[in-house]
């Protein structure tokens, strides 16, 4: 896993990344950025799972910063550490869903836990993205799977995510293999039949309703796939013991 860490500062900067035990933690890449836009970049390259950055910075400072990775990402976790108690500037960190705002000087144990609970946080959204599957590691597969999340009701190919992310349909397909576990028509198949019991236990949509919304135009597939991976029909699902009982088929 990859964490970035931000500050114009450099003893702030090499004093977290020499002064802890980022192995122990599950961290096997740490990068540094003095500046907003370096950082913005180091990002689009590495997609680190959690970035530590510092409020104010010359250019690009951490809440623009903050709001561009929002923009490509809804699952990094932020961590945002300011010198300055500013209500303006944590009202405006919580807008960004920044995980936690910390004030200057940050206690080693304080950051430490914090840093392990992002960590969870971040491998918990990630294994929504990839059911019963391995976390992906590579940039590549990542953007991939935020890609067929942003677009869970269109009727995605193999070649169109991998288009997605600038690589060749082949060498997509094995990276994804790789690295997941599984091909990706079945990924796409338990990522849709996954989101569509979701609907079913929080909405009152009609099964048929279920599929479209999960990108299933055609319901007999939608219910022979759901059948062969939740062993019973979409229906059934929803009156059985485990299901919500709302409006069937």
């Amino acid at each position: 896993m990859t964490i970035l860490i931000v500050d114009d500062e450099p003893q702030i900067r090499s004093g977290l990344r020499d002064g802890l035990p980022w192995n122990d933690l599950g961290f096997n890449q740490v990068l540094t950025a003095e500046e907003g836009n370096q950082a913005l970049e180091l990002y689009r390259q590495h997609r680190p799972g959690i970035v530590v950055t510092d409020v104010r910075m010359p250019g690009m400072d951490g809440l623009q910063l903050a709001q561009q990775i929002r923009a490509l990402s809804e699952d990094t976790r932020i961590i945002m550490v300011s010198g300055h108690s500013d209500f303006e500037y944590a009202k405006r960190a919580l807008q960004l869903e920044v995980t936690d705002y910390l004030l200057k000087p940050v206690k080693r144990k304080e950051l430490i836990e914090l840093i392990v609970s992002c960590r969870e946080q971040y491998k918990e959204r990630m294994g929504r993205l990839v059911p019963q599957a391995n976390l992906p590691t590579s940039v590549t597969v990542v953007r991939a799977l935020e890609f067929v999340r942003d677009h869970l009701a269109e009727d995605l190919s193999l070649e169109r995510v991998a288009a997605s992310v600038q690589k060749s349909p082949n060498y997509f397909s094995h990276l994804f293999k790789k690295e997941t576990g599984m091909a990706f028509s079945e990924y796409w198949n338990r990522a849709r039949i996954k989101e569509a019991k979701a609907l079913m236990a929080t909405t009152t949509l009609l099964c048929y309703e279920v599929a479209e919304q999960v990108g299933y135009r055609d319901y007999k597939y939608f219910v022979e796939v759901f059948h062969k991976l939740e062993g019973c029909a979409p229906s059934e699902y929803r009156r059985g013991p485990d299901g919500p009982r709302q409006r069937g088929v």
